[in-house]
């Protein structure tokens, strides 16, 4: 029933701060806690019966609907400038799994964290920023060298 549903998260800067501030193990814990709270809205569970972080989403009864649900709100409270993939929790089973790409692929680039809130902007658009400003060979090269694994980092 989805008139039941929670609404859907609004883009949460405190939260996009603590990511940005904390170690990676926080990190990856704090974007565990999202996921399943996040799930938790998706499959109308009360605030307090978080699924298990290990549990595969499918096996919870999440269907196709949900999974994009979930794919949606975990992007709007993150604050993503692109959609995450469709594929999303069929690639990334569990809670753990899909904090882990998240951490990855989405965070991978978050700057050290700033007092001002107003540096809160999506990650994924300062990235873009950043990549945007580089000229065709910094990027070819930037390239390279995350392929070979010396993973540049662009200020």
């Amino acid at each position: 029933t989805s008139a039941a549903r929670k609404p859907p998260p609004p883009v949460d800067a405190e939260l996009a701060l603590r990511l940005r501030a904390a170690a990676a193990p926080e990190r990856r814990e704090l974007l565990v806690e999202l996921v399943r709270s996040q799930l938790a809205a998706v499959l109308n569970l009360d605030g307090q019966q978080l699924p298990a972080r290990k549990a595969r989403l499918m096996d919870l009864g999440l269907d196709s609907l949900m999974a994009v649900e979930l794919r949606n709100r975990l992007g709007r409270s993150l604050g993503l400038a692109r959609n995450l993939p469709s594929t999303l929790v069929f690639d990334y089973p569990t809670a753990e799994a899909i904090a882990a790409f998240l951490e990855n692929t989405c965070l991978a680039d978050a700057p050290p964290a700033s007092t001002d809130p107003a540096d809160a902007a999506p990650v994924e658009s300062r990235a873009a920023d950043r990549i945007a400003g580089l000229s065709d060979a910094e990027v070819e090269q930037m390239l390279l060298n995350r392929l070979e694994g010396k993973q540049e980092r662009h200020p």
